[in-house]
């Protein structure tokens, strides 16, 4: 959880640095007032409970109520869990009353996997807030129910 503001700056490493969730838990919870600034990162394999948002649920690779600009950045590989009761919503990343901009990023094989609602937006979900990408790509994510790039 990131709850003051932070700079994570990889760029000065050949391979950056790969931040991963293990399959096991959200990578980064960006909460509101925050900005974090994240640069030359992997964020891989995050998992995240599923839900609306409510308060917790969606964005495996990152959730944000605050700021997040991402410079070079790939989220692959992260998943929002199935639930028996709610909607999957963002494997990669979810935004609820939060902002969100990625430049030159790349989303990658992040997956909504089906709840009893469905599911939603396997890279990103913008509940409410700014979200913007500048030349990114978003390629091969999936979600069981619809939007599988992002909505």
């Amino acid at each position: 959880m990131l709850n003051k503001n932070l700079v994570i700056d990889a760029s000065g490493l050949t391979n950056g640095i790969i931040i991963n969730g293990n399959a096991a838990s959200r990578v980064f919870y960006v909460t509101n007032g925050v900005v974090a600034m994240l640069k030359s990162l992997t964020i891989a394999n995050g998992l995240a409970p599923a839900g609306a948002f409510a308060p917790e649920g969606g964005g495996g690779g990152i959730f944000c109520r605050g700021r997040v600009d991402l410079l070079n950045c790939s989220v692959v590989s992260n998943s929002v869990a199935a639930s028996a009761s709610t909607t999957a919503f963002a494997g990669g990343i979810g935004c609820d009353h939060g902002d969100v901009r990625l430049t030159n990023c790349t989303l990658a094989f992040n997956q909504a996997l089906t709840g009893a609602g469905g599911s939603q937006a396997g890279a990103f979900y913008n509940f409410v807030g700014t979200f913007i990408l500048d030349q990114c790509t978003v390629v091969s994510n999936q979600a069981a129910g619809v939007n599988g790039g992002g909505r």
